[in-house]
């Protein structure tokens, strides 16, 4: 998502740093984040029929990845989304980020203050799909309730949770599950997509069979999302109590006005404090959803550093130690993975 501050952050070295003895800077001290914000696209709720409805009978093509842990995850292919594009500029106007889209591959990854690169898939979003595996094994997010992706993009660990708790007979604490990205047309066009891929293919082929055309054939990377699997789709969600809400717009101190009501505490990020300018926010707005909830989980997944915009690990570790609670608890969990060495910082109660 793209902000503009009135301030600047301090540019670390590469040298260790200790953070613990480090002093505030009296930019740190003065200057809020959300406060600062410039609202390019005022936040708002988007209407879930509405997406689900300018998606009925759309045929969807889609990959296999899979996760470091070993978890198959699915997303909707990029050519798949240009050829919706192509047929709906018949009778819809193009926008930038249709023009985005039908540019070249090196447009996908972001355009700033237009488009934050939700049609890409970053590779941190697999260790937050692993790790949401590992925290549902242990038990450590059964109490709970309001789950939230903050910049989500392709949303593949919302695609994994969630398919989880739809397809589970167990009953499960959280009961709300909030989607949010700057742009609309990436919530519309891949994230919720990706997610009905994810469900739908926790379906036996016999219950699949019963709500996709038999007149028309399917390879198996294939979906149509017909009227009958979108109404399968929202009625699972009602069977299991679970409410999903989509939240596009800049992030700013009328997003944290929308999403404070929620409650959310169990929140993900991914790639999200990429530069200078994106990290602070990010820390402010989980320091403050996060505020004074007794039981919460927050995994923030990033690359150790992001070369040329400033954004890293290391970066948000100073910030985030000399701005938490001392109720809160904070660590990295990742250990380094990949060659770009990506880790996953984790907050939550101190016990």
């Amino acid at each position: 998502m793209s902000f503009a501050f009135g301030f600047t952050s301090d540019d670390i070295s590469d040298d260790e740093v200790d953070i613990d003895q480090r002093q505030p800077t009296k930019t740190e001290n003065e200057a809020s984040a959300i406060l600062a914000a410039v609202e390019l696209i005022t936040p708002s709720f988007v209407d879930l029929s509405d997406i689900l409805s300018s998606l009925r009978n759309i045929r969807i093509t889609f990959d296999e990845y899979v996760t470091p842990g070993g978890i198959t995850v699915y997303r909707r292919q990029v050519y798949d989304i240009k050829h919706q594009i192509m047929v709906e500029e018949d009778d819809v106007s193009s926008n930038a980020i249709h023009d985005i889209l039908m540019g070249t591959s090196d447009e996908l990854d972001l355009k700033k203050n237009v488009y934050e690169g939700g049609f890409k898939l970053w590779e941190c979003s697999y260790d937050l799909v692993d790790a949401v595996l590992r925290y549902s094994e242990s038990g450590e997010f059964n109490s709970l309730k309001c789950y939230l992706e903050l910049g989500c993009g392709t949303s593949l660990p919302t695609c994994y949770l969630l398919s989880k708790l739809l397809s589970s007979s167990a009953e499960s604490s959280i009961k709300k599950v909030i989607i949010s990205d700057f742009n609309l047309e990436v919530l519309r066009l891949v994230s919720i997509p990706n997610i009905i891929i994810s469900w739908a293919m926790t379906l036996s082929p016999e219950e699949l069979s019963t709500v996709e055309d038999k007149n028309i054939p399917l390879n198996n990377d294939e979906l149509i999302l017909t009227p009958a699997l979108l109404s399968k789709f929202q009625e699972q969600l009602e069977i299991k109590n679970i409410e999903l809400l989509l939240v596009h717009g800049s992030w700013g101190a009328k997003f944290c006005d929308l999403l404070i009501p929620q409650q959310p505490d169990f929140i993900l990020t991914s790639e999200t404090i990429y530069s200078l300018e994106s990290l602070p926010i990010v820390l402010e707005i989980l320091l403050l959803l996060l505020e004074n909830k007794p039981a919460y989980l927050a995994l923030v997944a990033a690359k150790e550093y992001y070369f040329g915009v400033g954004g890293s690990i290391v970066e948000f570790m100073q910030k985030l130690l000399y701005k938490k609670p001392s109720s809160m608890a904070v660590d990295t969990i990742g250990n380094n993975l990949g060659q770009l060495k990506r880790d996953i910082v984790r907050m939550a109660p101190a016990k």
